[in-house]
């Protein structure tokens, strides 16, 4: 069985792919051009050769209002990121947050959505509905993945000190602290409240 990851930079999908790669059975884990969608070129999605069209596809998803946070500061380290964008500019990027879920969403491809969120709550729960979805066996232990990080950040925060609680740090949404009020209402006035809907989400912060 094959399993393709997609999601936009900083959504988990590599913390998502190394996780399924060590509990799914008998299955191709995939993450070529995992951050790839429609408007890259302008072609349909389900016409595009590039993206594992003979496979099933884990689609990876954060929360808009901390994805933001952690896509900002991993585009203003200097790295390539394959979808730049102006990343002090919330309304721009979260433009292409709605446009990327909404190629996906709105695609014909056998598709799961897995929020990190829920994987942060119980990540053997989540394999198994993995697992399910996809029709293969799973591991009877879940081996986690160890050191995983990849923050890129450039604000001096807790995650560079070594003693960053990532659980705690999203499911209770201190990211939040780090955001002034007038990039949370523009945040807010930019999502598409119908793909929030589809994914779980409300346009609440």
């Amino acid at each position: 069985k094959k399993v393709s990851i997609k999601g936009l930079e900083r959504s988990g999908t590599g913390f998502v792919f190394r996780l399924l790669e060590k509990n799914l059975l008998s299955t191709e884990v995939r993450q070529t051009d995992k951050h790839n969608y429609h408007g890259v070129d302008g072609a349909p999605i389900d016409s595009r050769p590039d993206l594992d069209v003979d496979s099933s596809v884990v689609l990876c998803v954060k929360n808009p209002y901390s994805w933001w946070l952690s896509f900002r500061d991993f585009g203003q380290t200097g790295r390539s990121v394959e979808n730049a964008r102006n990343y002090n500019d919330p309304v721009e990027c979260i433009e292409l947050w709605n446009s990327f879920y909404n190629s996906w969403i709105n695609s014909k491809r056998d598709t799961l959505i897995l929020r990190y969120e829920d994987v942060l709550v119980d990540e053997k729960k989540e394999i198994k509905r993995v697992s399910k979805f996809l029709g293969v066996r799973h591991t009877n232990n879940t081996f986690k993945v160890k050191q995983y990080v990849n923050n890129y950040v450039t604000r001096q925060t807790e995650m560079l000190t070594g003693e960053f609680d990532r659980k705690d740090y999203f499911l209770s949404k201190r990211y939040l602290d780090s955001i002034d009020d007038n990039t949370i209402i523009n945040i807010y006035n930019s999502l598409d409240k119908k793909l929030l809907k589809k994914l779980g989400y409300t346009k609440e912060p």
